[in-house]
C-alpha cells in the first residue's frame, strides 16, 4: 500500500554543514518503526533530476517512487513518510553562481522538483550558512573552475532573496530552514522538523553534532543528562546542549580558515552582519519557519 505518503525534500550543497541531516537520520533506530523511510542518497540522485528536466517536470506514482527508494512497495503502509536529500538544484556549476547569481533559477528547479511529488504533501529543507565560509569551503573543493576566472562576490548571496524566490514559485510548500552555525545546538529541533509530527528521534540523533564538538566526558554527560530529564521543552533542551558546548568543547576545535583571495577580517566583520540582518528578514517570511537558538 503506497497512497498516503508525504516527504520532506532537503535541498543544499556539500559546503553548507547540512549533509548530516540525512545520515543521522538514516540511523536513527526509531524512524523506521514510526513508517519514517530515510533511503541512501545515491539510490534516487541519479534518476529524479533527470525527470525535472525540460520543460515539464515528470510526475510519477508514488509506487515507483518508493521502488526508486529501493523500498518494497508491498511493506510500506499507506501511512509512510520519506525523507530525500538533493544537491543537484543548488550545487552544480551551472547553478551554483553563474557569473555571480548565486543558486540562479532555484525556485523554478524546485517547483519542477515538488511537480514530480504531486500531490503528496512535501515540505523543503534548506541549511543556510554564513556566505563567506560556504563560498570559502566550494573554492577549496575545486569544484568549479569559474571561480578562479571570475571570483564571485559572497555579499551577493542574501538567502533572503533565495527564500523569496522559492517562495515565488513555490507559494503553497512550507520550507524550513536553520543557521548551520547554529546546528550543534538546535540538531534535534531539525530533526524533529524533517520527520513526520508525533515521531521522536534518539538521543543520540540529537547530540550527534555537538558530540562531535565535545570532549568524551562532556559528550556522555549530556547524553545521560537528556536521558534522565526527557519532559524538557525545545528552547531549555537547546539551553542545556548551549551549556555544555561552552563547558566541554574540545580544546582542538578551531574554525576553517577562509580562502578567498583578499579577505579581511573587517571585511568578515560586514559579512556577518548582513548574514544576521538577512536572518532578521527570514523570520518574517510567510511559509519558512526559521529554527535558530
Amino acid at each position: 500500500m503506497t497512497e498516503n505518503l508525504s516527504y520532506t525534500i532537503q535541498i543544499g550543497t556539500d559546503f553548507d554543514l547540512g549533509q548530516d541531516l540525512v545520515w543521522t537520520l538514516k540511523s536513527d533506530p526509531l524512524l523506521r518503526a514510526n513508517n519514517v523511510s530515510v533511503p541512501r542518497p545515491k539510490r534516487y540522485r541519479r534518476i529524479l533530476p533527470d525527470l525535472v528536466e525540460g520543460d515539464e517536470a515528470t510526475s510519477i506514482t508514488n509506487q515507483e517512487i518508493v521502488t526508486m527508494a529501493g523500498l518494497d512497495p508491498d511493506r510500506v503502509d499507506g501511512d509512510q513518510h520519506l525523507f530525500l536529500s538533493f544537491t543537484d538544484p543548488m550545487q552544480r556549476e551551472e547553478f551554483f553562481c553563474p557569473a555571480g547569481d548565486w543558486f540562479f533559477g532555484l525556485g523554478e528547479r524546485l517547483a519542477k522538483y515538488r511537480a514530480v511529488f504531486a500531490p503528496a504533501p512535501v515540505t523543503l529543507m534548506i541549511s543556510l550558512r554564513n556566505p563567506a565560509m560556504l563560498l570559502s569551503e566550494a573554492w577549496a573543493s575545486g569544484q568549479y573552475s569559474g571561480l578562479d576566472v571570475m571570483p564571485p562576490d559572497p555579499f551577493r548571496l542574501r538567502w533572503l532573496d533565495v527564500l523569496r524566490d522559492v517562495r515565488t514559485h513555490l507559494p503553497e510548500t512550507p520550507i524550513v530552514v536553520w543557521p548551520a552555525e547554529d546546528s550543534p545546538i538546535v540538531w534535534g529541533r531539525i530533526l524533529r522538523a524533517a520527520i513526520r509530527p508525533g515521531v521522536d528521534v534518539s538521543i543520540d540523533s540529537e547530540v550527534r553534532i555537538a558530540t562531535q564538538l565535545m570532549n568524551e566526558e562532556g559528550g556522555a554527560r549530556l547524553r545521560s543528562y537528556l536521558e534522565t530529564h526527557p519532559d524538557m521543552s525545545a528552547d531549555l533542551r537547546t539551553r542545556v546542549v548551549t551549556i555544555f558546548l561552552k563547558r566541554f568543547v574540545r580544546e582542538d576545535e578551531v574554525e576553517s580558515d577562509i580562502v578567498i583571495p583578499g579577505w579581511t577580517d573587517a571585511l568578515q566583520d560586514r559579512m556577518d552582519e548582513q548574514y544576521a540582518a538577512d536572518l532578521d528578514g527570514i523570520r518574517t517570511l510567510a511559509g519558512v519557519t526559521l529554527i535558530t537558538i
